[in-house]
């Protein structure tokens, strides 16, 4: 494993253990909960550590996710060790689990070059909750979507910033507000000052305007100015929006892989 994915992986786990209100660590890496956001998958989890040692084969990791998170609706489980992920996905996936990949992108040019788009500023956090929601309550989860899904994920959100220094930007047409980013910020870790981008969203109704490119920028340049060392973000590997971190700089470095298998799905076991 590369340091950049290194870094960029402990990042993303230290954001979710910051927001944890209860943490277990294991010799494999930590069991996570939120007893106030119980149904939010990345709040409620066992992250599993690279290299994920090689007795932990299907069965096991299924028997281990029963023993920690057999109080919750859900199983979700994310494998730093995307190559281990692949290798047990086919026997998880044909037992009712569900995959998803993460790549892990780093930002390989000079943060200072990035394009100001007058459309874009820094928010408040009020500003950042009021325009979250909007997007969660436009996206679609699903025909089996709980009542409240998109206020609880709102708040795991903040429950995120909360617990790690960030900044908060968003884009708009005509003076209003329409896209989203958050930027996270560890001044210390393992040594490095690590910048992550996330929680990019826009409205519907705005997409295809640049607004997207516009927050990203706008984080970029702040990540440099505050002096990071590396500058990351975490993308749908089965998604078009990597192409857009793309084409300002990012370039792929690994992928993490998390599986979940959902309450009705079926026992899961191996």
């Amino acid at each position: 494993m590369s340091p950049e994915l290194e870094a960029a992986l402990r990042l993303d786990r230290d954001l979710r253990l910051r927001a944890a209100q209860k943490t277990v660590e294991l010799p494999e890496g930590f069991v996570i909960g939120h007893p106030g956001l119980p149904m939010v998958h990345h709040l409620n989890a066992m992250l599993l550590r690279a290299p994920l040692p090689e007795p932990l084969d299907a069965p096991a990791l299924v028997a281990l996710a029963e023993r920690w998170l057999g109080h919750l609706q859900h199983r979700y489980v994310v494998l730093d060790d995307g190559d281990a992920g692949e290798r047990l996905a086919p026997e998880l996936l044909d037992h009712g689990w569900e995959r998803r990949r993460t790549v892990f992108m780093v930002f390989h040019g000079d943060p200072a070059a990035a394009r100001p788009d007058p459309r874009a500023r820094q928010l408040t956090e009020a500003e950042m909750q009021a325009l979250q929601l909007a997007h969660f309550e436009q996206e679609d989860f699903g025909p089996n979507t709980s009542p409240g899904l998109p206020a609880r994920l709102a708040a795991a959100q903040r429950a995120l910033r909360a617990g790690t220094d960030s900044r908060r930007f968003g884009a708009g047409d005509d003076g209003g507000l329409q896209s989203i980013c958050t930027l996270f910020l560890d001044p210390d870790s393992d040594g490095r000052r690590v910048a992550m981008v996330e929680e990019v969203a826009t409205l519907q109704a705005y997409r295809e305007r640049g607004l997207a490119k516009a927050v990203v920028s706008a984080a970029l340049l702040a990540a440099g100015q505050w002096g990071a060392d590396l500058i990351t973000v975490p993308a749908d590997a089965d998604d078009w929006p990597q192409l857009i971190y793309a084409k300002l700089g990012f370039e792929p470095v690994g992928t993490q892989v998390s599986f979940t298998l959902r309450a009705g799905s079926g026992s899961g076991a191996v």
